[in-house]
């Protein structure tokens, strides 16, 4: 359920609240199987392609722009650990009622960026062992 509140700051925002239906849905699932979908990094598809375009200095290119784009991204989510460390001593190691969760669930995406950049790393410095990489 939502409704349109004023905002201390600019425009109305909507204020959402779950309803007695959404707390039984929401404690279905949480009780549920664990859900692993597909993660998708586009890019990578666009990498798979680049073959195509032989051409290794556009390749590599494109790999410096999706490193930076996932190493802004990490910087980002590295700025939200930093603050939540500021606010909290205890930080990583939250109770429950203090953060634990929600820390549990920055983790990974820190670990997957980091990983997509050294990933990034590693194929530019192929494309630079072996300019004719395709």
């Amino acid at each position: 359920m939502s409704r349109k509140v004023p905002s201390p700051k600019g425009p109305d925002r909507r204020e959402y609240r779950r309803t007695g239906d959404g707390e039984e849905a929401l404690e279905a699932w949480l009780q549920g199987e664990a859900q692993v979908g597909t993660e998708r990094l586009t890019g990578l598809a666009q990498v798979f392609f680049l073959g195509e375009r032989h051409d290794s200095a556009a390749a590599g290119g494109f790999l410096r722009r999706l490193r930076a784009a996932m190493a802004a991204r990490l910087e980002a989510l590295q700025a939200v650990e930093a603050h939540w460390r500021s606010e909290d001593p205890a930080y990583p190691d939250l109770p429950p009622d203090r953060g634990l969760f929600k820390q549990m669930t920055l983790s990974p995406g820190l670990l997957r960026i980091a990983a997509t950049i050294e990933w990034c790393d590693q194929c530019l410095a192929r494309l630079e062992r072996d300019p004719g990489a395709r």
